[in-house]
């Protein structure tokens, strides 16, 4: 039985750290080709999704898509930040 769960651990690790690396990639790389795109205020509001917006427009026009991708980066450090209060505070108690 225990073999089992050790031939898994590996497997599972690895898949975490592949999806891990792939979020830290997409926030540092996004905001450099998308960043203007996620900022700039159009007459084409609340639009659906089209070729030209995956996921449509929002209410200033702004790429929904874009932003998304924009944001991956603050996602990431409101998550640590979270995730260090929750340690301290755990072991303060």
């Amino acid at each position: 039985m225990s073999e089992r769960r050790t031939r898994r651990m590996p497997v599972s690790l690895i898949a975490g750290l592949a999806m891990l690396g792939i979020l830290i990639v997409l926030a540092v790389v996004a905001p450099l080709i998308w960043g203007e795109s996620a900022t700039t205020v159009s007459p084409n509001t609340r639009m659906a999704p089209s070729a030209d917006h995956l996921m449509g427009t929002d209410d200033l026009g702004r790429d929904v898509l874009a932003r998304t991708l924009v944001a991956t980066r603050l996602t990431l450090l409101m998550a640590a930040a979270a995730t260090v209060g929750s340690v301290v505070l755990g072991v303060l108690i």
